[in-house]
């Protein structure tokens, strides 16, 4: 009985490959604690350029909240991506990086905020951030070539308006 239920689990919780992009960039965007309104917006860019249905996003919010585990929800995303070719392995690579390189600058709750400044800049990658990134990279065994067209060919990230 126990073993039926951890299996019909295990099945629940299986990521398709936009899942696995999800998955994979709410972890980086999570990684220093905070999810700023930029890595929101490099995250929406990747929803609307890979296609990915609300419906599916609906599905994804539910297994993410099942799982509640970042280390679980990352094995769950590489196991998923392992099965892709190459390009998508590196794409999927490429979309964290985005991920990671955006962030805002600014106060808010100053009397004079108007809005944060986003940028787009690799100097903006963390150490936790470059963790996850860096196991991905490995797990999936992308060599840097690859990583560098795949992050070549996405849209630099903008900011949503």
């Amino acid at each position: 009985m126990l073993r039926q239920k951890q299996t019909q689990n295990d099945m629940t919780h299986k990521l398709d490959y936009n899942e696995a992009l999800m998955a994979l960039t709410t972890i980086v965007a999570w990684a220093d604690g905070e999810n700023q309104d930029a890595e929101v917006d490099a995250r929406v860019q990747m929803i609307l350029e890979e296609k990915i249905s609300d419906t599916l996003i609906d599905a994804f919010k539910i297994k993410y909240d099942e799982i509640g585990d970042n280390e679980k929800l990352f094995g769950l995303a590489i196991l998923a991506i392992n099965n892709e070719n190459t390009e998508k392995k590196a794409k999927a690579l490429a979309w964290m990086w985005q991920v990671a390189n955006v962030a805002e600058e600014g106060v808010r709750g100053r009397l004079d905020y108007i809005e944060d400044v986003w940028k787009s800049n690799k100097d903006n990658v963390d150490l936790a951030e470059l963790k996850w990134i860096n196991r991905a990279k490995k797990d999936l065994a992308i060599d840097l070539a690859d990583f560098k067209i795949a992050f070549s060919k996405i849209s630099k990230a903008d900011r949503i308006i």
